[in-house]
Protein backbone atom coordinates (compact mmCIF):
# COMPACT_ATOMS: atom_id res chain seq x y z
CA UNK A 1 0.00 0.00 0.00
CA UNK A 2 1.05 3.38 -1.41
CA UNK A 3 2.02 5.88 1.69
CA UNK A 4 -0.57 8.36 2.44
CA UNK A 5 0.74 11.60 0.31
CA UNK A 6 0.67 14.75 2.21
CA UNK A 7 -2.17 17.10 2.00
CA UNK A 8 -2.04 20.66 0.78
CA UNK A 9 -3.85 21.81 3.78
CA UNK A 10 -1.72 19.98 6.10
CA UNK A 11 1.77 21.36 4.67
CA UNK A 12 1.04 24.52 4.82
CA UNK A 13 -1.08 24.62 7.93
CA UNK A 14 2.61 23.25 8.74
CA UNK A 15 4.42 26.10 7.61
CA UNK A 16 1.81 28.71 9.36
CA UNK A 17 2.58 27.14 13.06
CA UNK A 18 6.32 27.51 12.48
CA UNK A 19 6.17 31.40 11.54
CA UNK A 20 3.45 31.75 14.23
CA UNK A 21 5.65 30.59 16.65
CA UNK A 22 8.68 32.62 15.14
CA UNK A 23 6.16 35.63 15.66
CA UNK A 24 5.47 34.66 19.45
CA UNK A 25 9.22 34.44 19.96
CA UNK A 26 9.37 38.49 19.79
CA UNK A 27 7.75 38.60 23.39
CA UNK A 28 10.40 36.58 24.64
CA UNK A 29 13.02 38.47 22.88
CA UNK A 30 13.57 40.42 26.32
CA UNK A 31 14.38 37.77 27.91
CA UNK A 32 16.42 36.65 25.09
CA UNK A 33 18.84 38.87 25.30
CA UNK A 34 18.69 40.50 29.24
CA UNK A 35 22.30 38.73 29.37
CA UNK A 36 23.62 40.88 26.93
CA UNK A 37 27.39 41.32 28.44
CA UNK A 38 27.44 45.11 29.84
CA UNK A 39 30.17 44.90 31.90
CA UNK A 40 32.43 47.77 32.60
CA UNK A 41 35.30 48.89 34.39
CA UNK A 42 33.76 50.34 38.23
CA UNK A 43 35.77 53.22 37.59
CA UNK A 44 34.38 53.99 34.00
CA UNK A 45 30.31 53.01 35.22
CA UNK A 46 31.31 55.53 38.50
CA UNK A 47 32.40 58.18 36.46
CA UNK A 48 30.06 58.00 33.58
CA UNK A 49 27.34 57.82 36.39
CA UNK A 50 24.11 56.27 36.67
CA UNK A 51 21.97 57.81 33.91
CA UNK A 52 24.50 57.80 31.23
CA UNK A 53 25.66 54.36 32.30
CA UNK A 54 21.92 53.38 31.58
CA UNK A 55 21.83 55.08 28.68
CA UNK A 56 24.73 53.02 27.29
CA UNK A 57 23.01 49.58 28.55
CA UNK A 58 20.28 50.59 26.54
CA UNK A 59 21.75 50.60 23.84
CA UNK A 60 23.75 47.54 23.91
CA UNK A 61 20.34 45.83 24.63
CA UNK A 62 18.54 47.24 21.53
CA UNK A 63 21.40 46.54 19.37
CA UNK A 64 21.06 43.03 20.56
CA UNK A 65 17.36 43.15 20.81
CA UNK A 66 17.94 43.92 16.60
CA UNK A 67 20.13 41.64 15.60
CA UNK A 68 17.76 38.86 17.27
CA UNK A 69 14.75 40.34 15.77
CA UNK A 70 16.16 40.65 11.89
CA UNK A 71 17.47 36.65 12.48
CA UNK A 72 13.92 35.71 12.98
CA UNK A 73 12.55 38.28 10.72
CA UNK A 74 15.11 36.63 8.32
CA UNK A 75 13.88 33.09 9.31
CA UNK A 76 10.46 34.07 9.04
CA UNK A 77 10.57 35.29 4.88
CA UNK A 78 12.85 32.09 4.34
CA UNK A 79 10.06 29.48 5.79
CA UNK A 80 7.72 30.98 3.25
CA UNK A 81 9.71 30.78 0.31
CA UNK A 82 10.24 27.27 1.46
CA UNK A 83 6.56 26.85 2.33
CA UNK A 84 6.10 27.91 -1.72
CA UNK A 85 8.59 25.38 -2.76
CA UNK A 86 7.17 22.61 -0.90
CA UNK A 87 3.79 23.28 -2.20
CA UNK A 88 5.19 22.92 -5.92
CA UNK A 89 6.79 19.56 -4.93
CA UNK A 90 3.65 18.28 -3.51
CA UNK A 91 1.91 18.87 -6.43
CA UNK A 92 4.64 17.44 -8.76
CA UNK A 93 3.99 14.55 -6.07
CA UNK A 94 0.68 14.85 -6.72
CA UNK A 95 0.73 14.85 -10.45
CA UNK A 96 2.83 11.71 -10.56
CA UNK A 97 0.00 9.41 -8.95
CA UNK A 98 -2.08 10.67 -11.59
CA UNK A 99 0.31 9.89 -14.16
CA UNK A 100 -0.22 7.10 -16.24
CA UNK A 101 3.14 4.43 -16.50
CA UNK A 102 2.07 4.00 -19.60
CA UNK A 103 -0.09 5.60 -22.47
CA UNK A 104 -1.53 3.43 -25.39
CA UNK A 105 -1.89 6.10 -28.37
CA UNK A 106 -5.27 3.90 -29.10
CA UNK A 107 -6.56 4.76 -26.52
CA UNK A 108 -6.02 8.51 -26.27
CA UNK A 109 -7.35 8.33 -29.53
CA UNK A 110 -10.90 6.36 -28.60
CA UNK A 111 -11.00 8.03 -24.99
CA UNK A 112 -11.14 11.97 -26.92
CA UNK A 113 -14.28 10.72 -29.06
CA UNK A 114 -15.97 9.51 -25.69
CA UNK A 115 -19.00 11.21 -24.11
CA UNK A 116 -18.13 12.51 -20.46
CA UNK A 117 -20.83 9.50 -19.35
CA UNK A 118 -18.81 6.99 -21.73
CA UNK A 119 -15.78 7.46 -20.34
CA UNK A 120 -16.58 7.88 -16.86
CA UNK A 121 -17.96 4.13 -17.46
CA UNK A 122 -14.84 2.69 -19.33
CA UNK A 123 -12.85 3.94 -16.20
CA UNK A 124 -15.38 1.59 -14.39
CA UNK A 125 -14.42 -1.40 -16.59
CA UNK A 126 -10.60 -0.35 -16.16
CA UNK A 127 -10.87 -0.27 -12.73
CA UNK A 128 -12.62 -3.74 -12.12
CA UNK A 129 -9.59 -5.42 -14.36
CA UNK A 130 -7.35 -3.49 -12.08
CA UNK A 131 -6.36 -1.62 -15.01
CA UNK A 132 -5.21 1.79 -13.91
CA UNK A 133 -2.94 3.23 -16.34
CA UNK A 134 -6.07 3.02 -18.91
CA UNK A 135 -8.11 4.58 -15.86
CA UNK A 136 -5.31 7.58 -15.66
CA UNK A 137 -5.27 8.16 -19.65
CA UNK A 138 -8.90 8.36 -19.58
CA UNK A 139 -8.57 10.61 -16.46
CA UNK A 140 -6.15 13.23 -18.81
CA UNK A 141 -8.28 12.67 -21.09
CA UNK A 142 -11.45 13.90 -18.91
CA UNK A 143 -8.99 16.71 -17.80
CA UNK A 144 -7.92 17.94 -20.81
CA UNK A 145 -11.49 18.41 -22.14
CA UNK A 146 -12.90 19.77 -19.00
CA UNK A 147 -15.00 17.52 -18.28
CA UNK A 148 -15.37 18.01 -14.54
CA UNK A 149 -18.12 15.29 -13.72
CA UNK A 150 -15.74 12.51 -15.36
CA UNK A 151 -12.58 13.79 -13.56
CA UNK A 152 -14.38 13.51 -10.62
CA UNK A 153 -15.87 10.03 -10.88
CA UNK A 154 -12.77 9.00 -11.79
CA UNK A 155 -10.49 10.47 -9.32
CA UNK A 156 -13.17 8.81 -6.65
CA UNK A 157 -12.05 5.32 -7.94
CA UNK A 158 -9.27 5.80 -5.39
CA UNK A 159 -8.36 7.20 -2.25
CA UNK A 160 -4.62 8.07 -3.52
CA UNK A 161 -6.01 9.67 -6.44
CA UNK A 162 -8.54 11.59 -4.52
CA UNK A 163 -5.82 12.68 -2.46
CA UNK A 164 -3.13 13.84 -5.19
CA UNK A 165 -6.39 15.69 -7.37
CA UNK A 166 -7.21 17.85 -4.24
CA UNK A 167 -4.06 18.68 -3.65
CA UNK A 168 -3.90 19.74 -7.30
CA UNK A 169 -7.01 21.83 -7.20
CA UNK A 170 -5.51 23.05 -3.98
CA UNK A 171 -2.68 24.69 -4.71
CA UNK A 172 -4.08 26.06 -8.29
CA UNK A 173 -5.25 29.05 -5.65
CA UNK A 174 -1.66 29.18 -4.03
CA UNK A 175 0.75 32.25 -5.11
CA UNK A 176 4.00 32.45 -3.95
CA UNK A 177 4.51 35.83 -2.57
CA UNK A 178 8.21 37.70 -3.16
CA UNK A 179 10.56 37.87 -0.29
CA UNK A 180 9.60 41.85 0.14
CA UNK A 181 5.85 40.98 0.75
CA UNK A 182 7.09 38.65 3.01
CA UNK A 183 8.95 40.94 5.09
CA UNK A 184 6.40 43.64 5.03
CA UNK A 185 3.76 41.04 6.33
CA UNK A 186 6.22 40.02 8.71
CA UNK A 187 6.29 43.72 9.94
CA UNK A 188 2.92 44.01 10.38
CA UNK A 189 2.45 41.26 12.69
CA UNK A 190 5.68 41.91 14.65
CA UNK A 191 6.00 43.01 18.20
CA UNK A 192 7.89 46.48 17.13
CA UNK A 193 11.36 47.09 16.85
CA UNK A 194 12.97 47.32 20.33
CA UNK A 195 15.04 50.90 20.57
CA UNK A 196 17.23 52.67 23.58
CA UNK A 197 14.35 54.73 23.79
CA UNK A 198 11.74 52.07 24.39
CA UNK A 199 14.34 50.47 27.28
CA UNK A 200 14.74 53.31 28.85
CA UNK A 201 11.08 54.27 28.98
CA UNK A 202 10.14 51.31 30.63
CA UNK A 203 9.06 49.23 28.07
CA UNK A 204 10.04 45.74 29.20
CA UNK A 205 10.21 45.31 32.55
CA UNK A 206 12.38 42.01 32.57
CA UNK A 207 15.12 44.30 30.88
CA UNK A 208 15.07 47.10 33.74
CA UNK A 209 14.89 45.63 37.14
CA UNK A 210 17.46 47.51 39.41
CA UNK A 211 19.47 44.28 39.77
CA UNK A 212 20.18 44.45 36.25
CA UNK A 213 20.60 48.07 35.74
CA UNK A 214 22.79 49.00 38.93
Amino acid sequence: MAEKIESVFELRQRFGDERAALLNRLFKLPSEIVATDISMDSRVKTELGDATFDRVRAAKLAAAGQELRDQIKAAYVENELMEAEAVMHLVAASEDVLRPETVESNTLVVAAGLTEDQLSIAADSAHELDDFDTCKTLLKVARNMDMDLAVAHIVGLEEEWQDAYNNIVEADGFTASEPEEVAEQFEAYAQPEMTAQSILQGDYPELNRLAALR
